[in-house]
């Protein structure tokens, strides 16, 4: 259905229904999320693509593929600032086997995580009720 409504055409006559029918669906103003994993792991992909590699799905913040709107939180796995990142040290709350899609919790709040990167050590989040994990 998401896919549905993104690909309609709100000028037809049918897209115009739509919006007459669901008005609290469509709005002038852009929202900020929940944004699909999907479409980020797809940016991400293309984009890793252009710079030669095919695996930018799997990296989706290396590769761009996180809209600016939802921010990101990195962290250094396991403290050794392998690929320089001088980011903080992985919670202990959040396991550094978390893959990407997977939810988890730190400081209370739910996040999803956006990548894992072994080769890095890096692990990257964002709020879960940013994005929609399909």
């Amino acid at each position: 259905m998401m896919w549905a409504l993104a690909l309609l055409d709100l000028t037809s006559d049918l897209g115009r229904r739509f919006v007459e029918q669901l008005p609290e669906f469509f709005s002038q103003e852009e929202t900020a999320g929940p944004y699909p994993l999907s479409l980020m792991r797809e940016a991400a992909q293309e984009n890793g693509r252009k710079q030669g590699t095919d695996n930018g799905a799997n990296y989706i913040v290396s590769h761009d593929g996180v809209p600016g709107h939802i921010p990101v939180k990195m962290f250094d796995k396991f403290g050794k600032n392998v690929a320089s990142l001088n980011g903080p040290k992985l919670p202990d709350e959040i396991s550094p086997d978390a893959r990407a899609g997977e939810t988890v919790t730190w400081e209370g709040k739910q996040f999803v995580v956006l990548e894992n990167n072994d080769s890095c050590e890096e692990l990257a989040i964002a709020p879960a009720e940013l994005i929609f994990v399909d």
